[in-house]
């Protein structure tokens, strides 16, 4: 017996050992990455806060360092109001969809303890699907009982940076795909679209079709592509490869293959936009070994993530919706029980990439008029200022950002595009007069 309780106290306590290592390691590299607009530091004198929630949109995906839509914003604060102290603290996360920002929310507002609010969320939610459990446990979506505890199960382990490891490695990936440990730095995230760019200008100018008719450039492109997953084998590159099998190859087969590989290869996220392509093609293609294909690795892929097959299925494809819906009006009831005042935003237009968007766009308007909720439509700010330009193409390369392998109507913006996101907020925020000093009540953030 004595033995046995040895052996467990020395098993908790090389846990223990390996676990603080991971932790150390994690707040070394995120002290040495970290950037933008006190991206990650704690905010703890008397100023008036605001706190920007978001995706890449938010972080500042396209831009420069230091050029997001709040770094413009606390810029223009310290212009305009010298006199009032005000912080602007960037909490975007690429690839973030709601039930990520959901999940950090309280933990965010009890260390910056903000007087305002601003978030856009969504944009992610038709795509990835992390932590997607939580809005179906909540919502009791899931009948599955077994299911339900097991994705509550994993989600609270998911906390321990050692669980994290042993999933992962369990789960086959390589050791250099174990960035889900930290968070990958936006910078070096930001580098590698730009070497995309760099080699591949006219990618990022011409969406697919125009694209695939300059067979050198294909031809160039995938064998790039095919050397970067032999080398990076990670979802980014399987999925554009993927891509460019399926529009400019025309195979399908061979797409479904590469995007599933992308899917199997992700590392930050369990879920990947790969997902949305897989849908794609089993909509749109009816031979026999493509749904085999994919049907067989959502039944295999199914089995270690349950979310999987709800997303997959095309009957469902919509719920997105929902979860959207029910994750930002959770998000309203707590920084109502915190006392917090909100702004809202919707995302610029889209293009040709994502129809989602605008219906989107919509839903978060909706929300935000039903529930009294200052809004400022940025997607109308967008296209009324694009129909009075008088060269559309111009319009785009001087406002949006040109950063990512695909037509740069996928709506990030460069730094020029992020001041005027940032200027329309500052004078909403100062026509409702939400910026005042602050008189804060530390005891209402004790819950």
């Amino acid at each position: 017996m004595r033995k046995m309780t040895a052996s467990i106290l020395g098993l908790f306590f090389i846990c223990f050992i390996l676990e603080m290592s991971i932790r150390i390691h994690n707040f070394f590299y995120k002290k040495k990455y970290s950037y933008g607009t006190l991206n990650e530091k704690i905010v703890e004198n008397n100023n008036f806060k605001i706190v920007a929630f978001g995706n890449s949109f938010t972080l500042g995906s396209g831009a420069p360092p230091g050029e997001s839509y709040p770094d413009h914003l606390q810029r223009r604060f310290i212009k305009e109001l010298p006199n009032i102290k005000v912080d602007v603290i960037n909490r975007g996360i690429g690839g973030a969809n709601s039930a990520i920002i959901l999940r950090m929310l309280k933990k965010v507002i009890k260390k910056t303890i903000p007087d305002l609010m601003i978030f856009r969320v969504g944009e992610q939610n038709y795509s990835n699907l992390t932590l997607i459990s939580d809005y179906l446990n909540r919502e009791n979506i899931q009948q599955n009982f077994l299911s339900k505890t097991m994705n509550y199960i994993h989600d609270k382990l998911f906390f321990f940076r050692l669980y994290r490891l042993l999933f992962y490695l369990d789960d086959k990936r390589e050791s250099e795909k174990m960035n889900i440990l930290i968070q990958v730095p936006a910078d070096e995230w930001r580098n590698k679209r730009m070497l995309y760019q760099r080699k591949f200008k006219k990618f990022g100018d011409k969406n697919f079709q125009n694209f695939c008719n300059n067979k050198k450039e294909i031809d160039e492109l995938e064998k790039w592509f095919v050397n970067e997953t032999q080398t990076t084998p990670n979802a980014s590159n399987y999925f554009w490869l993927g891509m460019i099998t399926q529009n400019c190859r025309q195979d399908n087969l061979k797409a479904a293959r590469l995007f599933i590989l992308g899917i199997e290869n992700a590392t930050e996220y369990k879920y990947d936009r790969s997902y949305e392509a897989l849908v794609n093609i089993r909509t749109y293609d009816g031979t026999p070994q493509v749904q085999s294909l994919i049907n067989n690795f959502i039944e295999r892929w199914s089995k270690n993530y349950p979310d999987t097959k709800y997303f997959l299925d095309t009957k469902n494809k919509m719920n997105w919706e929902s979860w959207v819906r029910s994750d930002v009006t959770e998000i309203l009831r707590i920084a109502k029980e915190y006392n917090i005042t909100v702004v809202m935003h919707n995302y610029p237009p889209d293009g040709e990439r994502f129809p989602e968007r605008k219906t989107l766009n919509k839903m978060l308007k909706d929300i935000a008029l039903k529930n009294n909720i200052i809004f400022f439509d940025f997607e109308k700010t967008i296209l009324d200022m694009m129909t009075a330009f008088p060269d559309k193409n111009k319009f785009i390369d001087e406002y949006f950002a040109k950063d990512l392998p695909s037509h740069p109507m996928d709506g990030h913006l460069n730094s020029k595009g992020n001041k005027l996101n940032a200027d329309h907020l500052f004078d909403l925020i100062m026509k409702h007069k939400l910026v005042h000093r602050p008189k804060k009540n530390i005891i209402q953030y004790s819950k």
